[in-house]
């Protein structure tokens, strides 16, 4: 089994953040999470760690519905990163919109688009899911 060494969960919902965070520390191939209750905040750790260089996510969850900066506009700005344009998010979200589903196909770096509430089994598939995502990018 693949191990996910630092996950960052995007969430403006605090019930979620503490869930997801609880599961991911359950999970055995989940080593270490960081939530985040912006997308704003989770950029702005993403840009500090990149400039002391500091380890980055290996995965990130991230919800579409959000204020201020949603997580469509999120995967635009990690697309102009070169250091996690390539690390796999899983858009994790309440949408059940066939237009997000269709619109998520857009970013190469989306590896699962899983609705809430998560759950163990949801953790099993995004694993399945960025496993392979990593596998069929490697040259």
């Amino acid at each position: 089994m693949k191990e996910i060494k630092l996950t960052y969960v995007v969430d403006d919902d605090e019930i979620v953040l503490l869930i997801a965070s609880k599961l991911l520390g359950k999970h055995p191939a989940f080593i270490e999470s960081e939530t985040f209750s912006s997308a704003e905040k989770c950029l702005q750790r993403i840009k500090a760690n990149i400039a002391q260089n500091q380890p980055l996510p290996d995965l990130i969850l991230l919800d579409i519905n959000m204020p201020v900066m949603d997580g469509w506009e999120f995967l635009d700005e990690i697309l102009k990163i070169p250091q996690i344009q390539n690390t796999p998010v899983c858009l994790f979200t309440s949408s059940i919109d066939p237009r997000d589903h269709e619109l998520a196909k857009a970013f190469p770096n989306v590896a699962c688009f899983i609705t809430k509430p998560l759950l163990m089994s949801k953790l099993d598939e995004i694993l399945l899911k960025v496993s392979q995502k990593l596998t069929l990018d490697i040259p």
